[in-house]
C-alpha cells in the first residue's frame, strides 16, 4: 500500500508536533505520561519560589512546583504543585515555604499529617506557612544585642558630659598645677 504526499506530510507534521509538546513539558519538568496530584497552597508572599522548585516531604523529593500565580481581587498568591500518586498524607498536612540553603533558595516541603482526617485528594487546597529563614533568624538574635550596645553608648555619652562639667577650665587649670 503506497501512501500519498499529504499523508506522510501529515503524519511527519504530526509526529513532530507530539515531539515537541513532550519535549516542551520535560523541560518545564511536567511528566507527560504520569498523572501526579495537584495540590494548592495559598501564601501572602511567594517568597521567591519558581516554577521547578522540588517539593520534599521530609526532605524526599516527591514533586515540583507547576505554577505560581496572583489570586484576583487580593494579594494573595496562589502555588499550585505537583506530588506523585504514592505519597498520601492527611488534608491537615501543611505545605510550608522553607529556606534550602545558604544562598537563600527557597523550597516547598509538605509536612505530612498522619491523623484521623480525610486523605488529600487532588485539586485540594493544604494549609500553608512559612519557616523563618537564616536571615530572620540573625536578625532576631542581633537585635537584643544592638539595643545593648545602643544603651551602653547612650551611658558612656552621659558619663563623658558628666567627665566635661566637672573639668572645667577653672579646674583643669587647677589639676595641672597640682600635677606639677
Amino acid at each position: 500500500m503506497k501512501l500519498s504526499k499529504e499523508i506522510k506530510t501529515a503524519i511527519f507534521a504530526l509526529s513532530g508536533f507530539g515531539l515537541f509538546f513532550i519535549g516542551f513539558n520535560y523541560l518545564k519538568s511536567n511528566d507527560v505520561f504520569i498523572r501526579d496530584n495537584i495540590f494548592y497552597a495559598v501564601y501572602d508572599n511567594a517568597e521567591g519560589l519558581m516554577v521547578g522548585t522540588p517539593v520534599t516531604i521530609q526532605g524526599f523529593q516527591v514533586g515540583t512546583i507547576d505554577q505560581i500565580s496572583l489570586l484576583p481581587g487580593n494579594k494573595d498568591i496562589a502555588v499550585r504543585f505537583r506530588v506523585e500518586k504514592e505519597y498520601e498524607f492527611s488534608k491537615n498536612s501543611i505545605a510550608k515555604i522553607y529556606e534550602a540553603g545558604l544562598l537563600g533558595g527557597k523550597s516547598l516541603a509538605v509536612e505530612p499529617q498522619f491523623d484521623v482526617a480525610d486523605l488529600a485528594q487532588s485539586e485540594d487546597t493544604l494549609q500553608s506557612a512559612i519557616a523563618p529563614g537564616l536571615s530572620e533568624l540573625v536578625n532576631d538574635k542581633l537585635t537584643p544585642l544592638q539595643e545593648k550596645i545602643e544603651s551602653m553608648i547612650m551611658h558612656a555619652d552621659s558619663v563623658l558630659i558628666a567627665f566635661n562639667a566637672v573639668l572645667d577650665t577653672d579646674a583643669q587649670f587647677q589639676l595641672k598645677s597640682s600635677i606639677e
